[in-house]
């Protein structure tokens, strides 16, 4: 960990950044919706079924990373679980596929929970449970202002840069923690 003030900042921000993918990721894109219905010739009802397994991944993948990271170390899970929320963010950019968009949501789920796990285990490992309220006390108003936030800035995306653009905006943040 990075030491001063400006350590400290970075620090944060990378605990906002792994505890929000789950969030931003569930969010960021519900404007598309309608785009991604015609994209993929399906409709609204079944755009949303992206949400549910993208939930199913994120819920089931909460079970195992913790464990994964007793065993290999919390930093190796957090990369592997980064890069596959980056790979999959980038293979639901590129798909054509609706079948296939679902199951990389899925993924991307499986994934994003590293983020969830391992930011507090990171915070439990690194400070005194006191300290780690703290932090929390800090983090996650900006945590939670996410779900309200996303929308409208998927919104800007839509809007200037299409529905692809929320999954290359998630691969970035993958990277952007991957950086850390």
């Amino acid at each position: 960990m990075k030491s001063g003030k400006k350590g400290l900042f970075l620090f944060y921000c990378f605990i906002i950044l792994v505890s929000s993918v789950g969030l931003l990721s569930s969010d960021i894109y519900l404007p598309a919706f309608l785009k991604m219905s015609e994209f993929f010739s399906v409709s609204l009802a079944d755009i949303q079924y992206s949400i549910s397994f993208f939930l199913a991944g994120l819920a089931f993948g909460q079970l195992f990373w913790g464990i994964l990271s007793e065993k290999y170390g919390r930093k190796k899970m957090l990369v592997v679980g980064m890069i596959l929320y980056g790979i999959c963010s980038v293979l639901i950019f590129i798909v054509n596929h609706y079948p296939s968009m679902l199951f990389f949501r899925l993924l991307q789920g499986l994934s994003a929970s590293s983020g969830l796990v391992l930011g507090r285990a990171i915070l439990s490992d690194l400070y005194s449970p006191t300290d780690v309220a703290k932090i929390l006390t800090t983090v996650f108003p900006f945590v939670g202002s996410i779900p309200a936030i996303a929308p409208m800035f998927g919104s800007f995306l839509l809007h200037y840069f299409g529905w692809q653009s929320h999954f290359i905006f998630m691969a970035c943040i993958a990277a952007l923690i991957l950086l850390y």
